[in-house]
């Protein structure tokens, strides 16, 4: 639901852009960059990665 912060626009579908998970990954968000812990809290999630998941959003985020 994307909590306070973000309310239901964590992923705004067709709009990778102001979608929050975006903005929280590239560290441009209202919060710290994301991911805070695991493998990639010291450098972020790979470039690569990030456009992966803007163009799953920007395909209007089907859950299939």
């Amino acid at each position: 639901a994307g909590g306070v912060i973000y309310g239901t626009n964590v992923v705004i579908a067709g709009d990778s852009t102001n979608s929050g998970i975006i903005k929280v990954l590239r560290g441009t968000g209202l919060v710290g960059r994301m991911p805070a812990g695991g493998v990639f809290a010291a450098t972020g999630l790979p470039d690569t990665m990030i456009v992966k998941i803007g163009l799953w959003i920007e395909q209007d985020a089907l859950n299939n």
